[in-house]
């Protein structure tokens, strides 16, 4: 029993710990070399055109339409209206999920104008146009899907990154207004902020996820809140942007602030890595950062509770 319970606390820790990645505070200066030391080891992601940049028309094939040949260009048949591109650059149950409840909120905001596509990257057209004939019913049924015309890469203009899942791009007047580079799409964590971005462009309230029929999961009992967790694990992508895991840390202080139970859990989940010794294991400096941050703060270390000394890496015992 005594393993089994130490086998649990040690899946969760690998899963949360590993979860606190990259960046620190703007307002703690000790940390500005470690943060620009992490810059140059997990590079920024990009795919596709940044803000302000302009959106590029292209053609893509459409699959279910009522010509089966027809030929979409979402960016003309936007007519320089509010518009949101969806690029698949692999397909994942996560990205497809994300990708579902994204498209619903879409179909809502159609009588606004807004005008959407969801493309898919592919090297071999056929199998990817046999599989979404296979996933029909899974697949967005108000939103028009096509399958790039230019391979993998997706058109040229456009300087998509494949290392990605979803580029998701909002636009409006031809314009970029918003960019997401998913290299790990989640809904809880990602899917707000798209909703978010579209509801600038085309009005009203951002909706909550429940009322798009996403399920609010209960946590396991004494676990983290699904959301927290999902952050943190986005924390942990070593492609994840320093400025985006900042920035997501930044949210969990707030949360910590209003919650203070969740931030006692995540304070103690660094707290036994630090008494492991494993701080050093997990994540870049940045991370290591936050993590004994929260720690101190949270879970502070218990008189006489010290990290166990490191063994010898080289020669014989």
């Amino acid at each position: 029993m005594g393993q089994c319970l130490v086998c649990r606390e040690w899946l969760l820790l690998v899963t949360v710990a590993l979860a606190i990645l990259t960046s620190v505070s703007a307002a703690d200066k000790k940390s500005a070399r470690d943060k620009a030391a992490q810059s140059k080891a997990a590079p920024r992601v990009f795919s596709g055109p940044q803000v302000g940049e302009t959106l590029p028309k292209f053609s893509v094939q459409r699959m279910f339409g009522e010509d089966p040949k027809e030929v979409l260009d979402p960016v003309a048949a936007a007519g320089g209206k509010p518009v949101v591109l969806i690029f698949v650059h692999k397909i994942t149950r996560p990205g497809i999920a994300a990708i579902r409840v994204v498209c619903k909120f879409l179909e809502q905001k159609k009588k606004s104008g807004l005008g959407a596509a969801v493309v898919f990257l592919t090297e071999d057209p056929p199998s990817t146009e046999a599989w979404m004939r296979r996933a029909r019913r899974a697949l967005p049924a108000a939103v028009p899907l096509g399958i790039s015309r230019d391979g993998i890469e997706g058109p040229g203009a456009y300087g998509l990154n494949r290392k990605v899942e979803l580029t998701v791009l909002v636009g409006n007047k031809g314009k970029v207004t918003a960019n997401f580079a998913l290299v790990q799409p989640s809904i809880p964590v990602d899917v707000p902020g798209i909703l978010k971005a579209v509801v600038s462009q085309v009005g009203g309230k951002v909706p909550t996820l429940a009322s798009l029929g996403v399920a609010p999961r209960r946590p396991a009992r004494g676990g983290l809140p699904p959301r927290v967790a999902g952050q943190l694990r986005q924390l942990i992508q070593k492609t994840a942007k320093p400025v985006d895991v900042d920035k997501v840390a930044k949210q969990l202080e707030s949360l910590f602030a209003k919650r203070p139970a969740v931030a006692r859990q995540v304070g103690q989940v660094g707290r036994r890595i630090i008494t492991a010794g494993k701080l050093e294991t997990y994540g870049t400096p940045p991370a290591r950062v936050y993590l004994k941050k929260w720690a101190d703060k949270y879970a502070p270390a218990r008189p006489g509770k010290t990290a166990p000394k490191k063994k010898p890496t080289g020669g014989s015992s």
